[in-house]
């Protein structure tokens, strides 16, 4: 994925940055960082994007910042990020990690399996106008002939994306959620 105008001068901001750090400020930066007094209390996934931004700055050691983040991921779902950081510290990737690949992957497959019939009306644009016709979930379910358990499952398969990291269709399937049960 390209980076945008925006993001493309932010990176070159924090390389230029890193850049200029001498050591000194380096050891000041790592003295008032916040990061292990606020990490209980976030979660991984919006820890993982605050190692990724101290990685960036270039105050710790990066091998030591790939090692946390693959602690980090060790109870995610996020895979192909953890086999990437296995990569860059040039190891090979635990088969563990290629099993838990291969049932995630099923489980996504599974949830949009169920999911489908939902799925496809959402994703057209006539059908998804007639959503907010009607006064009911009820309604709406016997109105696209859908079992009412498929919201449920609608929530579901939004966690799995969000577990894997694949925020932006979480964000999607949620609007299409809370737009459905605001009918």
């Amino acid at each position: 994925e390209e980076a945008t105008g925006s993001e493309q001068n932010e990176v070159e901001q924090v390389e230029t940055q890193r850049e200029a750090f001498t050591e000194e400020q380096v050891e000041q930066l790592a003295q008032y960082d916040l990061t292990s007094k606020m990490t209980p209390f976030l979660d991984r996934h919006l820890i993982l994007q605050i190692f990724h931004f101290l990685e960036e700055l270039g105050i710790y050691n990066p091998t030591h910042m790939t090692r946390a983040m693959l602690n980090l991921l060790a109870d995610t779902k996020m895979i192909d990020f953890a086999v990437d950081k296995y990569q860059t510290l040039g190891e090979e990737v635990p088969e563990s990690l290629n099993e838990k690949r291969e049932e995630v992957l099923s489980q996504l497959s599974d949830s949009r399996e169920r999911l489908m019939p939902l799925l496809q009306i959402l994703e057209d644009q006539e059908k998804l106008q007639q959503v907010s016709t009607f006064k009911s979930v009820k309604d709406l379910c016997e109105g696209f002939d859908l079992e009412p358990e498929i919201l449920d499952d609608l929530v579901h398969y939004t966690k799995l994306q969000f577990d894997c990291g694949n925020y932006s269709m979480g964000c999607e399937l949620l609007k299409h959620y809370r737009t459905i049960m605001s009918v």
